[in-house]
């Protein structure tokens, strides 16, 4: 019997349909399991930087303001009906790796974030990937919303922005931690990209700046 099964020659068809069932099959035994992914900032090159005429020490504080479901969440993989699954999460606290980029910024702008007597505050009320289920693929769209002040020793607020991006990753067979993984790095480098080259923000630190 083992030796007839193994002589019948399949349609090529249907060695197809077995294979896109298994792939299937994968695709879904993958979706029911949590994942964790190294995300990096990734500066946005086509912005410019802005020195400060005077060296500038701030306070720079950076506090998860999500409803999310741990604090380094990213991203939920859901099925074709949007049910969640499993959940996507960064290695590190989303904090963390936004605290890390606006001080790389900073500092390459002549900042030092420390001790200072203007405060910088930083919200993060979003930053996350959403699958989008579409004809024949799936999407990931990246969000960041986060909310800047900056305050001096007195406690009046010298500048205050909502900053706010959005964009589409490649599109997949199915939404997969890569996916969720870049389209998060692509947000968060827009984002404080757009925080960095605001000259209100700028001049806020300290006043004069100029472009190099």
């Amino acid at each position: 019997m083992i030796a007839l099964c193994r002589s019948v020659k399949y349609p090529a068809a249907m060695k197809i349909n077995i294979f896109v069932i298994a792939a299937a099959a994968l695709c879904s035994a993958c979706a029911i399991i949590p994942e964790q992914v190294q995300v990096e900032y990734k500066p946005d090159a086509s912005v410019a930087r802005t020195q400060l005429l005077s060296a500038s020490a701030v306070r720079l504080q950076v506090a998860d303001a999500r409803h999310a479901e741990g604090v380094s969440w990213i991203a939920d993989k859901k099925n074709g009906y949007g049910m969640r699954l499993a959940s996507i999460a960064a290695q590190r606290p989303v904090a963390d790796l936004v605290r890390d980029a606006v001080v790389q910024e900073l500092t390459a702008r002549g900042v030092r974030v420390g001790e200072g007597r203007t405060t910088v505050t930083l919200d993060i009320t979003r930053l996350e990937s959403v699958f989008q289920t579409r004809f024949f693929s799936v999407g990931a769209i990246g969000y960041a919303d986060f909310a800047v002040q900056v305050r001096r020793v007195d406690g009046s607020i010298a500048y205050a922005r909502n900053f706010s991006v959005s964009n589409d990753d490649e599109a997949g067979l199915a939404g997969t931690a890569g996916q969720a993984r870049r389209s998060v790095e692509s947000a968060l480098s827009k984002v404080v990209g757009q925080i960095v080259s605001d000259p209100a923000f700028i001049a806020a630190l300290s006043t004069g700046p100029r472009t190099t």
